[in-house]
């Protein structure tokens, strides 16, 4: 069952589960912040967690684009031009940000996620280009000409803070 709890500018789908652990809510918020589409995703009534046993969302990820990229920025310095299919994991250095970049041919958009990601896939021949982020997420989307320019709008809206190592 899906119920619609749009309010205050959020359009917000409450989807009811039943399943063999017990029922629990799924939860998903589109809003429109700034120059950006924010979807958070999260569980609500979810059963008791017991030992080794927790209901918890594995695996958050966009859905096909209509268009394949044409380069796919992930990572520092990672550019892929025309990419194939692959998959790279989140570890300090393939993949070491919470924010991707996708050209295409009508335009770009970054996506950025609230916490560390556990991959980006890239599967052109499905036009999947998307981060999978355990967890309850906020997913960001923003669109522009370039990558560059969403990359600046994204550093803008990011409020999270540098670990106090990092210099300011």
């Amino acid at each position: 069952k899906v119920t619609d709890e749009t309010a205050n500018g959020a359009y917000r789908l409450r989807h009811h589960f039943r399943s063999w652990a017990g029922p629990f809510d799924l939860m998903a918020e589109l809003r429109v912040e700034s120059k950006a589409l924010r979807c958070r995703v999260w569980l609500e009534n979810e059963p008791a967690a017991k030992p080794w046993f927790k209901v918890y969302l594995q695996q958050v990820a966009l859905g096909a684009w209509n268009e394949k990229a044409r380069r796919v920025y992930g990572g520092v310095g990672n550019v892929f031009e025309d990419p194939q299919a692959f998959t790279t994991g989140f570890d300090g250095h393939n993949l070491a940000s919470s924010y991707v970049g996708f050209e295409f041919p009508s335009g770009s958009v970054v996506e950025a996620v609230d916490t560390p990601p556990d991959r980006l896939s890239v599967d052109p021949a499905k036009n999947i280009y998307t981060l999978d982020v355990p967890h309850a997420q906020t997913l960001t989307l923003i669109p522009a000409s370039n990558v560059w320019e969403g990359v600046k709008i994204w550093r803008d809206m990011d409020t999270r803070k540098a670990s106090a190592g990092v210099p300011q």
